[in-house]
């Protein structure tokens, strides 16, 4: 009989720890403990059976953790795809508005130019009359 048959708490938290890790698919770590084989006192087999127990609720805060870290992240990127292309349309825009004022200066340079050269025009010929 093993060490630690008989003892509802001690083998449950085997069979949790079992469950726990059969559930672990991506990742699936084998454990395999024996007591049975190991001579161990009701004191050193409470032990393992509590270490087992605060192991096994660890993992599970630590997935539920990572899963809601995941869900944040995700909404984020979402977030940042959404921003991205926001700003990817403005820059369009305003690249376009550039465009659009670089000619409206190179039209209003060339009138400028059109401009001086009749002033100088004008000045010459005034000098000549």
């Amino acid at each position: 009989m093993g060490i630690c048959k008989g003892h509802p708490r001690r083998e449950r938290t085997l069979e949790n720890a079992e469950d726990y890790l059969d559930s672990q698919k991506p990742t699936k770590l084998v454990i395999k403990l024996t007591l049975e084989s190991m001579n161990m006192s009701d004191n050193q087999c409470e032990s393992v059976a509590l270490s087992v127990e605060s192991l096994l609720s660890d993992a599970k805060r630590m997935q539920l953790q990572c899963r809601e870290r995941s869900e944040q992240l995700s909404m984020a990127a979402t977030q940042l795809r959404v921003v991205s292309a926001s700003l990817r349309e403005q820059c369009e825009a305003t690249q376009l508005d550039m465009v659009h004022i670089r000619r409206q200066l190179e039209e209003l340079m060339d009138t400028k130019h059109a401009i001086e050269a009749r002033e100088r025009q004008t000045r010459k010929l005034s000098r000549l009359l």
